[in-house]
């Protein structure tokens, strides 16, 4: 889902055929839940990661790759939220552990099971697949802020809200907040869309796993910028485009001390609906 992965919002067809302006129209937006609703994603992500410590540039790399997402509603609870199984699949490449000049494609898979409301906020989450507890509550801090919560009254272009999330970190709790605006409505992909544009930033800390075999701890600022298409009669996201520009301040475990360094990324990702099957 963000993260990875929904905003909802509001389609119009041209203000000439319907005798009315854009500012005119209104629309409740909301996810449309049913047993069996099944949506697969293509998520393309292109990154540029520079790691450095001190004066020493440690990585510098530019790479591109996709992730598969499935999402199906399980079931829909008696007050309105759905649980859904989301599968995400994605491969990428590294030299061969034997022959370092063999570049390998490794693929991953991680599923999980959300709980959310029709408003799109989260009640529970729950990973399926073995993932570390560091990355878990990494995750979850990254659905808790990157998730918008739609407004529950009726809202017309030029409607805007913020969201803001409480973050604790080692020196004491900051705010983390974004602010959602739906701009206008569109025809995208084959369906009447809501327009909705973003911009905020995200408190993502990351606590050490020291079983890991170089534990790693810190906190990644990411300013996030982009644009949702809704498909707001099938409560679907249909088109969604961002940008994230990483900061973060880590520390490595090496040598038996805690070693810093800076990571820095700037990420395009295009996530776009490729199939929706209704029960």
């Amino acid at each position: 889902m963000k993260k990875l992965f929904v905003i909802s919002m509001v389609g119009l067809l041209a203000a000439g055929l319907l005798g009315c302006s854009q500012g005119d129209r209104s629309v409740t937006l909301q996810f449309r839940y049913e047993p069996g609703l099944s949506s697969v994603y293509k998520q393309t992500n292109k990154r540029n990661l520079q790691i450095t410590a001190g004066d020493s540039v440690i990585m510098d790399e530019s790479s591109t790759f996709d992730m598969t997402i499935e999402q199906e509603v399980i079931e829909v609870n008696p007050d309105g939220s759905a649980v859904i199984i989301e599968t995400d699949t994605w491969d990428y490449e590294r030299p061969n552990k034997e022959d370092t000049t063999v570049i390998d494609t490794i693929q991953e898979v991680r599923k999980l099971e959300i709980v959310v409301e029709p408003d799109g906020r989260i009640v529970d989450l729950e990973f399926l697949t073995d993932t570390s507890p560091s990355m878990i509550k990494y995750l979850k801090n990254f659905y808790e802020q990157g998730m918008p919560i739609f407004p529950s009254d009726e809202v017309s272009p030029g409607y805007s809200w913020t969201q803001t999330t409480k973050v604790i970190l080692p020196d004491g709790p900051m705010e983390a907040s974004t602010t959602y605006k739906l701009t206008s409505f569109a025809r995208e992909g084959g369906y009447d869309c809501a327009v909705i544009e973003c911009d905020g930033e995200l408190i993502l800390p990351l606590e050490a796993d020291m079983s890991e075999k170089t534990p790693r701890r810190g906190i990644d600022r990411i300013s996030t910028s982009g644009v949702t298409y809704f498909a707001y009669k099938e409560g679907v996201v249909v088109q969604q485009r961002e940008r994230w520009i990483i900061d973060g301040d880590r520390e490595r475990f090496k040598d038996d001390e805690w070693q810093p360094y800076k990571m820095t990324a700037e990420t395009d990702v295009n996530f776009r609906l490729t199939k929706l099957t209704k029960p």
